[in-house]
């Protein structure tokens, strides 16, 4: 039996650039036409696939498939391997997606990035050319 949900989780289909940086500064590889590997060993295609860096039994990737003009995610939270990494609801996920927006917005400024305490991202911008 799968315990594969739909994440409630947006990105536009147009940011899958950013995305793909997000996914690869906390460790992430985002593939196209993969299989997403899912509970007991089973897996499932998808358009696009996370791929977890966790590789035991209970690291599991996360499907993504536009619909509209979004991208829906799907994955298996069992075990904790994808909170783990990505962010109770992906909210490490959406911290470097937001951070890699704005290197995209500022491409002439400096950027420091840095964690606090609970893990948050700081970005700061320190020169502007």
């Amino acid at each position: 039996m799968s315990h594969t949900v739909k994440v409630a989780v947006q990105f536009k289909v147009t940011e899958r650039p950013q995305l793909t940086r997000a996914m690869a500064a906390l460790g992430w590889t985002l593939v196209q036409n993969g299989q997403a590997r899912q509970y007991g060993g089973t897996s499932m295609g998808y358009p696009y696939v996370a791929v977890n860096p966790d590789k035991t039994g209970s690291g599991y990737d996360v499907g993504i498939k536009p619909e509209g003009g979004v991208l829906g995610f799907y994955t298996d939270f069992y075990g904790g391997s994808v909170g783990k990494t990505l962010g109770e609801g992906f909210f490490k996920l959406k911290q470097e997606f937001a951070s890699a927006v704005i290197e995209d917005e500022f491409p002439n400024a400096s950027l420091t990035r840095q964690r606090d305490e609970q893990g948050n991202i700081i970005v700061e911008i320190t020169e502007w050319n």
